[in-house]
């Protein structure tokens, strides 16, 4: 399918269709001023999201594009080199350079890279501009919706297939190789009810209740938005990645998963969660942590928190729940519950700074 969108000369979209069975065509309100029949054009904003404009008129329609909530239509705009929308007030047109709409008021270059990913990808041989536009795309992708979980990276393997063409490393689960120190360090929205298998080993005593998507380290592991909010690069990087595995289920390497791990080496500490809400307690401190789920039912688990990397007057950190159902004998597993994230003040210090040891461990992360 992938090829198709990419290849193709012109993708038209339904856009403000509710359902395939929705016309294409919008009908439009009109009236007449001097014998001369007018129809109404209302203006939407143009944008990866494509919301209605502040500026539309009172009365306009406020439902913006249901097609666009979509996951899978997200690497069909993407792939697609022009895009003709038909949306719900207006016709609008998208490509690689540009953008422009029925009314005239949204005309102008498109510069997000996200759009021009093909562009950045080909030009700029630092992994750190593609680590930037995988980012962007991974950001708005993971808001969407899918009616399989289990699609949650299939429906971006075309747009991964494309990537992995023009960058270096191996396309691990969402992740690449050769910036995954910088991949790991995702965060879940806040407002998300998450579904990451590993939250639900702890909160459900090892009772899987969501079919398996990716490992939990991944952020396709996560059903909801999740973000890349931290600068590109890191000021200081605390691990160094071993081995990293994934088992794809079928041919595709950028489609689901069966199995995958990563293996740390780096300084780790023990921790509990708190009673207060979205806390763990790291040497009688207590640190707000970013859960990829959160139960009342976790209270009191035993964690264990990995040193990742800095940047300016944050220190980043990785929440991990020893994984009983794979862990055996030496072979001690962890699951990713959370990221940590501390706020050093100007001399470097932090409120319950934590004491890192000096010794590094070699974590094994599924």
């Amino acid at each position: 399918m992938a090829t198709i969108y990419q290849n193709s000369f012109l993708t038209v979209a339904a856009a403000g269709a509710v359902n395939p069975h929705a016309d294409l065509f919008a009908h439009r309100p009109s009236f007449t001023v001097d014998s001369l029949n007018c129809r109404i054009v209302h203006h939407y904003k143009f944008g990866s999201t494509l919301q209605p404009s502040s500026i539309h008129p009172p009365g306009s329609p406020s439902s913006s594009f249901p097609l666009f909530a979509r996951g899978w239509v997200y690497q069909e705009r993407r792939l697609s080199p022009r895009v003709l929308y038909f949306g719900p007030g207006e016709i609008a047109w998208e490509c690689r350079t540009s953008h422009a709409c029925e009314c005239g008021m949204a005309m102008g270059n498109n510069d997000s890279s996200s759009r021009n990913l093909y562009l950045v990808c080909k030009t700029s041989k630092n992994p750190m501009d593609h680590c930037r536009v995988w980012h962007s795309v991974v950001n708005q992708y993971s808001a969407l919706n899918l009616t399989k979980p289990t699609d949650r990276l299939a429906a971006l393997s075309g747009i991964a297939d494309l990537i992995n063409e023009m960058r270096d490393g191996d396309y691990l689960a969402g992740l690449w190789s050769n910036t995954l120190v910088f991949d790991l360090l995702w965060t879940r929205n806040r407002t998300t009810k998450s579904t990451n298998s590993a939250a639900s080993e702890v909160t459900q005593q090892g009772d899987y209740q969501w079919p398996y998507t990716a490992p939990s380290w991944s952020w396709a592991s996560v059903d909801g938005p999740i973000s890349y909010e931290w600068r590109h690069p890191m000021d200081k990087v605390y691990c160094e990645v071993v081995d990293a595995i994934c088992i794809p289920a079928g041919e595709s390497m950028t489609g689901q998963v069966l199995f995958g791990y990563v293996k740390l080496q780096c300084q780790i500490v023990e921790g509990r969660i708190n009673g207060r809400p979205a806390t763990i307690e790291i040497q009688d401190q207590l640190h707000e942590a970013v859960f990829d789920c959160y139960d009342r039912s976790m209270v009191g688990q035993p964690v264990h928190v990995a040193r990742i990397a800095e940047e300016g007057r944050f220190d980043h950190s990785l929440v991990l729940h020893m994984d009983l159902k794979t862990s055996g004998g030496t072979d001690i597993r962890f699951t990713r519950l959370g990221r940590l994230r501390h706020v050093r003040d100007a001399r470097g210090l932090a409120p319950g700074v934590i004491d890192w040891p000096d010794k590094m461990n070699e974590i094994t992360i599924v």
